[in-house]
């Protein structure tokens, strides 16, 4: 399990951007849950959800179809302390996995094709135990994982925060 979330480390760094099924969404972020994004920049005090969605499928180019893939989502929690420091943290954490004949293995493959993956409840806790960092034009610096974490989970979510860097300025 550790190595098959280790591999998903690489698909965070390349992950795309997609809506999840629907249904899942809604669970996990109600339709009472206000929606505004008129913030051009992150603010000192505020609190930010994102959905993440990513994918990874591995195989042999050329030489079969057959391929392998792992899908995770999750809310993607940051809250601002300060205008710079931010605490990460991952909730409603899901995973997928899927071992067929997969034509375009760089398309997303919808969650609901993956045979959803049973995550021990200490495996989760790792992964859902929060990350400290520096937001500053952007970039991500000065990360601080907690002293308990594995170094498969903080992986992840160093796949994650890199989907962060972006200036919003």
């Amino acid at each position: 399990m550790k190595l098959l979330l280790l591999c998903g480390l690489c698909a965070f760094a390349v992950a795309n951007i997609r809506i999840p099924s629907r249904q899942w969404l809604d669970e996990v972020v109600p339709e009472t849950y206000n929606r505004d994004i008129s913030d051009s920049t992150f603010q000192s005090g505020r609190e930010y959800k994102f959905v993440y969605d990513g994918q990874l499928a591995t195989g042999i180019p050329g030489s079969s179809q057959q391929h392998s893939a792992i899908r995770m989502q999750a809310v993607c929690i940051l809250q601002f302390d300060s205008s710079q420091t931010v605490t990460m943290k991952l909730t409603h954490i899901r995973i997928g996995q899927l071992n067929t004949q997969l034509p375009k293995p760089k398309k997303m493959i919808p969650f609901t094709a993956c045979q959803e993956v049973h995550i021990d409840q200490d495996l989760l806790r790792k992964l859902t135990t929060p990350v400290k960092f520096t937001y500053s034009r952007g970039l991500i610096t000065q990360v601080v994982f907690d002293g308990s974490d594995e170094p498969w989970s903080a992986n992840i979510k160093r796949g994650v925060m890199n989907m962060l860097q972006v200036n919003l300025q």
